[in-house]
């Protein structure tokens, strides 16, 4: 009898996990049909948990006007072990390239991002999430095992 309270425990707090992975799944967030490609400048970054994000200032070539990109990546272990990404590489103001997927209009950040100020800052720019970065030296850094080839730039 003292079994059943855990089990039902254990089931509560993988239904509550589950949940949570639900709220914030790919597909949720981002358009996997047109993967892209912008180069800039990184004017901030986020090394956070549970996942990392990179704001790079891209200028509009049709418009001549500055827009930020708002890049998630992985959680900050997974760049620094699987990726060999770290901080020191993705340093404000060093030019990078990024491919990556559009985040898809109406997602609700407020509610995948724990951090309120972030969430924020993220909805105010242009949501994407990052597939690899090519630093101004010729280094490409995937974050995916499968980088996209861009069909929008």
């Amino acid at each position: 009898m003292r079994l059943f309270p855990k089990s039902c425990a254990v089931l509560f707090s993988l239904a509550i996990w589950i949940g949570q992975l639900q709220a914030h799944s790919f597909a949720a967030f981002f358009d996997s049909s047109q993967p892209f490609s912008v180069s800039g400048t990184i004017v901030k970054l986020d090394w956070v948990r549970p996942n990392v994000f990179v704001h790079v200032r891209v200028e509009d070539k049709t418009t001549g006007l500055a827009v930020i990109w708002a890049f998630e990546t992985l959680p900050p272990s997974a760049l620094t072990g699987a990726r060999h990404v770290t901080r020191e590489m993705l340093r404000e103001g060093e030019s990078i390239t990024v491919i990556g997927w559009k985040g898809k209009p109406g997602a609700n950040w407020k509610d995948a991002i724990a951090d309120p100020e972030l969430a924020a800052r993220v909805m105010s720019e242009k949501p994407a999430s990052a597939a690899q970065f090519e630093l101004a030296d010729g280094r490409k850094f995937a974050v995916v095992e499968q980088v996209p080839t861009p069909t929008l730039r």
